[in-house]
């Protein structure tokens, strides 16, 4: 949220595109928080939906990026709608684009935006030492899930914490949900996965790739960039 305050103060004061000439202090910064807010939101929804669609054998990179051109007609319809409901015709002329140099703007942008949180949150590689001995994102469960950590998952909006109890959606990012594992051990295996360094059973790799089994049973991938780090703690 202040990333997304400091954008609309910062693009809304500047007037890109014309708006500086065309409208007044209040009403740009007005008009440019609709632009962001409703563009990031957009985006971020299609790009998760695309991100859970598309191949996980791609290389992360790649599937930021193509998340990110599925978002860019999103986008550009979304700005294509508050400009129309915005502007009318005598002063349309505030230098916005044709619609499709416009599509080419909102692609770009969503591509680089997509590509930029996904190096972001993949660079978020916890491994906790010594914390709280009740992690906080266990108290966000349910009583009868609270129990020992087995893993996270990220989807959509959403991060499934799953415990020796059960498992249960949460509203948050994984990088947040990371932050709260408290003194448990785990390392981020792919940029939607998490798991208890105590809850893998064993391991096996799968060229570039990898995947952990659970003492539960289930299985973890290991993308290319975090394999490395795990075959240096002895897995694989």
């Amino acid at each position: 949220m202040p990333v997304l305050i400091c954008a609309i103060l910062v693009i809304g004061l500047s007037g890109p595109f014309g708006t500086f000439e065309t409208l007044p202090l209040i009403l740009r910064i007005g008009y440019w928080a609709f632009i962001v807010v409703f563009t990031y939101t957009t985006a971020i929804f299609v790009v998760s939906f695309a991100g859970l669609l598309l191949p996980t054998s791609w290389p992360e990179m790649l599937i930021d990026g193509v998340s990110g051109a599925l978002a860019g007609p999103f986008v550009t319809a979304v700005v294509y709608a508050i400009n129309t409901m915005t502007f009318t015709q005598s002063n349309a002329a505030i230098s916005a684009p044709p619609t499709f140099s416009l599509l080419i703007y909102c692609t770009a942008i969503a591509i680089a935006v997509s590509i930029l949180i996904g190096l972001f949150q993949g660079s978020i590689h916890i491994e906790q030492g010594s914390r709280s001995a009740t992690p906080l994102l266990i108290d966000r469960l349910p009583f009868d899930k609270r129990a020992p950590l087995v893993s996270l998952q990220a989807q959509d909006h959403y991060v499934r914490v799953a415990t020796t109890k059960g498992s249960e959606l949460l509203l948050m990012r994984i990088a947040d949900a990371i932050n709260e594992v408290g003194d448990t051990i785990g390392f981020q295996t792919h940029r939607s996965y998490w798991v208890a360094q105590d809850q893998i059973s064993k391991s096996k790799q799968l060229g570039e790739r990898g995947m952990l089994i659970l003492q539960d049973g289930s299985e973890i991938p290991v993308s290319r960039k975090y394999l490395q780090d795990l075959k240096s703690r002895g897995f694989f």
